[in-house]
């Protein structure tokens, strides 16, 4: 940071500078920061895909920490009375997931040959369907359906990863496909073994599907794990 500040004393509008900076306070946690810096880099330069993806990422990162430490620990009957506090939080969440959305929707326009842009389109429509109410069930599985398709867009581009075969069965389980969960499931767990990943979740999943589906030792083998 001390490094980067030196910089743009030097050059205020140092496009590098500043997506560097942003990029620093991502990976500290520090959201707010790291998008107010991206914002500058993208403004200096707009044909960068990676500044735009930088700006995704401080964005969606914005969105999903105050989705998951704030919002999601507040009383269910203070989330649905909604005003005062809740209602910043929720309009600090909307507005991140949007700009995220757009961001990532720049870093396609301008390499569409890249996997990442799809795969955070895909988180960003992800996160859109987990934090709505169960009587939006009809919205939320649309938000399933459009995340599934950016995965399967990345997909197809280079050797899928496990996070992206992880991401596909568990939108298969949500919109109840489970032949089509399990199989991607599967998948993500022989791709771990490639990544050195630990597919402790997919375990979980695959043993859900096992057990509505009535095979309840296959199931619990999967728990084990």
């Amino acid at each position: 940071i001390a490094r980067c500040s030196e910089a743009l004393s030097v050059n205020p509008s140092s496009d590098a500078a500043h997506g560097l900076l942003s990029q620093i306070h991502t990976a500290d946690g520090k959201y707010a920061e790291a998008m107010a810096e991206a914002e500058k880099a993208v403004q200096a330069r707009k044909d960068e895909p990676t500044y735009w993806r930088t700006l995704g990422n401080a964005a969606y990162g914005l969105a999903r920490e105050t989705q998951d430490a704030e919002l999601a620990k507040r009383p269910k009957a203070e989330i649905e009375a909604g005003g005062g506090e809740v209602a910043r939080l929720t309009d600090v969440r909307d507005r991140s997931l949007e700009r995220a959305r757009s961001a990532f929707q720049q870093v396609v326009r301008l390499a569409p040959t890249q996997k990442e842009g799809y795969d955070r389109q895909g988180d960003v429509a992800y996160l859109q369907a987990r934090i709505l109410a169960d009587k939006d069930a009809e919205r939320s599985a649309e938000f399933y359906r459009e995340a599934a398709d950016q995965y399967r867009r990345g997909y197809g581009l280079q050797r899928p990863n496990y996070r992206e075969a992880f991401q596909l069965g568990v939108c298969s389980l949500r919109l109840k496909n489970l032949a089509e969960a399990q199989q991607y499931l599967e998948q993500s767990v022989e791709i771990s073994a490639q990544e050195d990943v630990n597919p402790k979740e997919s375990f979980w999943y695959l043993g859900e599907i096992l057990q509505a589906q009535g095979k309840l030792p296959e199931a619990l083998r999967y728990w084990e794990k």
